[in-house]
Formats: C-alpha cells, sequence, structure tokens
C-alpha cells in the first residue's frame, strides 16, 4: 500500500485505481507485476468507459454522507413527532 501511495500519490488515488480495476476488470496485481501493460489496458478500457459513470472513493464519501443525513433527518422528524416531546400533551 505504501508503495502504491508514492506512486500514486495519495490513499484516495489507491482506493480509486483499485475501484477502476475492478470496473473495468483489470487485475490489480498486474499494477505491481507489469506496470506499463497494466497502464496499456487501463487506457484501452477507458476509452470504451463514459468517465461519468466511473465510482471513486469521493463518489462512495458523497453517498454515504447523503444518506446519513437522511437518516439523521428521519430520525430528527421522527423524535420531533412523538408524544413526547409534545408540550400540550402534559
Amino acid at each position: 500500500m505504501v508503495k502504491l501511495e508514492e506512486s500514486l500519490g495519495s490513499i484516495e488515488k489507491v482506493l480509486d485505481e483499485y475501484l477502476l480495476s475492478l470496473q473495468v476488470d483489470i487485475d490489480f496485481d498486474k499494477y505491481f507485476t507489469d506496470k506499463k501493460s497494466y497502464n496499456k489496458l487501463r487506457k484501452e478500457k477507458l476509452l470504451k468507459m463514459d468517465e461519468s459513470s466511473i465510482i471513486t472513493v469521493e463518489e462512495i464519501e458523497r453517498k454515504y454522507f447523503e444518506t446519513l443525513q437522511k437518516f439523521n433527518d428521519y430520525l430528527n422528524n421522527s423524535n420531533n413527532n412523538s408524544p413526547d416531546t409534545d408540550v400540550g400533551n402534559n
């Protein structure tokens, strides 16, 4: 992982590359054994893809936080509407 981080620049970029390899069906181990061949295959596969459809760590984080926010909003709305919080019912 450290070698990859040094090569790609950050842990996020390492994870993005791993996610990409899964999405375009490239053996990620090939990055270590034959980087030139890996990069060639990567470029070929990317040409066949709509780059906006590629899932990244940033996109996963964004979706996670959106879901978490919706869940928190739901919990807050549920708590605000419960009889225990209604002052007029005491």
